[in-house]
């Protein structure tokens, strides 16, 4: 029998899986003497090294897992129990969270020590920074540098969690496969006293992870303490996100990156069980079903979204679909008119309807999501590049009226990216594709992400390969479409 909790209403099924989470840790030495105070009365004693006790501070952004996206800080110290082998783990003391399902589960089911508060969790130069509020106040700032990444399954290890919580210590099992990459880190301490003989110890990392949590066979404890709303964790939420082609893909990445930030979500698609699959036990995405060519069903979309959750502070408009033939001279027209309505007047319906209250208001940010074929057209994709490069037109005419109005605008120009979009070209045709190799949804989003924490951005941003091909294009035409010309032959 599946063992089962309620959580909110919910059942949550063990073991709870984190399918994707980018997490940050940095180790510390500290002085022993104070880690052994801050573990007294629980049966564990800190793990020493050189005399120090070992101090793990670690942020993690979990995009996709049972327990919905959010944001989350880690204070832990490694620890053991005295006189029993294999029993080092890490002790955690204190384990804020931005969002309150996962803030009950935590502390229900495995007595972590979790509360509520606001985590931004951002890409800074070559690394991640993290900064943690709590009821609006600051509590620390912590930066950690991207390294050099590691094979895939290098590193991968299960280590156990311990809580202490009502006399009752736990030990949690969390097995985890990272791909590490070995940095630096820099911190910004909290505005009281730091623990007594802090240093920084050279083995900080970065992990992508995918984790299982296995809970404590004993009863869950009952929660006890204030409730916090599902909204707020420590003030209200003032930030709201439009989000098209939420229901898969990228568009879905970007929705949950958003909602683990502590945004408003206002998750659009077609596709209604996609959708419900991109807010699962979010409480912060809110999803609306539109098809993007009906103007009129945008514009109403869009008014329930204000109504509902105020005013759309970002718009990221991905939704878009493709068809090919290996010969744009018998395909189909109906297909060809289908793509243009949805990619290119579905882009002018969003546009229209988002950001001229943007405009009015000074302020906001758009991404529109092109494609690096609206640069570079390939056989067997006429009808797709023709309406991506409507797109690129439409937004280069859009940024000269949005320049100097506060609204910052970007178009991303993807290569081919491995989403649901990519199986149904490859259903159709796959010889259209060439041998080009596909990337991953979440790489184009961080380069997105990486675009917009800059203080200054191109228009247009070219994720991966997409950027010497678009150079290619535009300084050796020639030698691009040689290279195309050999790589690309469709056939029936």
């Amino acid at each position: 029998m599946v063992e089962a909790h309620t959580v909110l209403g919910e059942q949550v099924s063990m073991p709870v899986r984190i399918r994707h989470a980018d997490a940050s840790s940095a180790l510390f030495l500290v002085d022993a003497r104070a880690a052994a105070e801050l573990l007294a009365g629980t049966g564990l004693e800190p793990l020493t090294l050189l005399g120090k006790a070992v101090l793990s501070l670690a942020f993690v952004r979990y995009v996709d897992g049972d327990l919905g996206p959010y944001h989350e800080f880690a204070f832990s110290i490694m620890a053991k129990q005295p006189g029993r082998k294999d029993s080092t783990g890490a002790y955690i003391h204190w384990l804020p969270v931005n969002q309150s399902f996962t803030c009950e589960a935590g502390q229900s089911i495995w007595g972590f020590p979790k509360l509520m508060a606001d985590i931004d969790i951002t890409p800074d130069g070559r690394g991640h920074r993290c900064e943690v509020r709590v009821d609006g106040q600051f509590v620390l700032a912590l930066r950690i540098a991207d390294g050099l990444p590691m094979p895939a399954g290098a590193g991968g290890a299960s280590i156990d969690a311990y809580t202490a919580r009502n006399g009752i210590l736990r030990r949690t099992p969390v097995d985890h496969e990272p791909r590490p990459r070995p940095g630096t880190a820099r911190r910004r301490p909290p505005r009281t006293r730091r623990p007594p003989g802090l240093q920084p110890a050279p083995c900080p990392r970065t992990t992508r992870a995918r984790t299982v949590l296995q809970p404590d066979r004993r009863p869950p404890h009952d929660l006890r303490g204030r409730r916090h709303s599902s909204a707020d964790p420590g003030g209200p939420m003032s930030r709201t996100a439009l989000v098209t082609g939420a229901a898969s893909g990228q568009g879905r990445v970007v929705a949950q990156r958003l909602a683990a930030a502590g945004w408003q979500v206002a998750a659009v698609d077609v596709n209604a069980d996609g959708l419900a699959a991109t807010a699962a036990r979010s409480p912060n995405t809110h999803t609306y079903e539109c098809d993007v060519s009906d103007a009129a069903q945008v514009r109403a979309v869009v008014d329930k979204v204000r109504s509902e959750l105020g005013t759309i502070d970002r718009l990221v408009h991905a939704a878009g679909i493709g068809h090919v033939h290996a010969s744009v001279l018998d395909h189909d027209v109906a297909l060809i008119r289908k793509m243009m309505d949805v990619n290119y007047i579905g882009t002018v319906n969003v546009v229209q309807a988002v950001v001229p209250a943007m405009r009015d208001a000074g302020a906001g940010t758009v991404v529109l999501f092109a494609s690096l074929v609206g640069w570079l057209p390939s056989p067997g994709m006429a009808g797709y590049t023709a309406s991506k490069h409507a797109v690129i037109g439409f937004a280069d005419s859009l940024s000269y009226e949005l320049h100097g109005t506060g609204v910052r605008l970007l178009v991303l120009c993807p290569p081919g990216v491995e989403t649901p979009f990519l199986d149904v070209i490859r259903e159709e045709n796959a010889s259209v594709l060439g041998s080009a190799v596909a990337v991953s949804p979440e790489f184009v989003v961080d380069t997105l992400e990486k675009a917009l924490a800059a203080p200054k951005t191109p228009l247009y941003v070219f994720p991966g390969e997409a950027r010497p091909a678009y150079y290619m294009r535009r300084f050796l035409p020639g030698v691009a479409r040689a290279i195309i010309r050999r790589t690309i032959k469709p056939v029936e």
